[in-house]
């Protein structure tokens, strides 16, 4: 095989591991903030509002999950760490809420964690959860109310969607390196991985077929 040859097919290679690269790369979630919690070390991201599914998805491409809360600090530490980033991102009035982990998608009334974790904290007003709609099956605290008059600082169901007038922002919790949440490969390493393996292998067979070409002196 020419070396013209060899360089050609090289490329060819390259250019669909580059395309295979760019197709398994997750969306770019869009982050509105990012912190750190002292008492954990565990990185929180607040996303744009969605929906929950929409913000569970979002979380598990960052490498984590919406927030499993397990004490009354880390819950203070998610509410007044995001809750004024929360309220400058929605519209100027209605209700503002910030997705936690926590749902009954499974089993109405039997609420569990999206990160699989078993927490058993939770901080719901008196009156929640309460299921009035029959799809109020996502859990967070509210931030904002539908008026000033309405309490606000503890968790309460809501429905998925924003039917209700409820816009509601993702809180992602990332425990880097973690048995849940292990560092999720970069495609761009293994392109350039491929792409300096690929070049040493034609530049050692390049190098072969000059030797072997070369006038031999008897």
């Amino acid at each position: 095989m020419s070396y013209i040859r060899l360089r050609a097919r090289c490329c060819a290679v390259l250019l669909g591991l580059v395309i295979i690269a760019g197709v398994t790369r997750p969306a770019q979630a869009t982050v509105i903030d990012t912190q750190v919690f002292a008492g954990n070390g565990h990185t929180y991201k607040l996303l744009a509002s969605s929906s929950w599914q929409a913000a569970q998805d979002e979380a598990q491409s960052l490498g984590g999950n919406l927030v499993t809360v397990n004490d009354a600090a880390e819950n203070a530490f998610v509410y007044n760490t995001f809750k004024q980033k929360a309220i400058d991102a929605a519209p100027a009035t209605g209700k503002v809420n910030l997705w936690l982990g926590t749902n009954d998608t499974a089993t109405e009334g039997t609420w569990l964690w999206a990160s699989g974790l078993s927490s058993t904290f939770s901080d719901w007003f008196a009156d929640q959860p309460q299921d009035t709609f029959g799809d109020e099956d996502f859990g967070g605290i509210r931030v904002r109310g539908r008026n000033a008059s309405v309490p606000v600082g503890k968790w309460i169901d809501i429905v998925s969607d924003n039917r209700l007038g409820d816009v509601s922002f993702g809180v992602v919790e990332i425990v880097s390196g973690s048995v849940e949440n292990p560092p999720a490969p970069e495609p761009a390493s293994f392109v350039l991985a491929a792409l300096g393996a690929t070049a040493l292998i034609a530049h050692r067979r390049a190098k072969r077929e000059r030797t072997n070409s070369a006038p031999r002196v008897f």
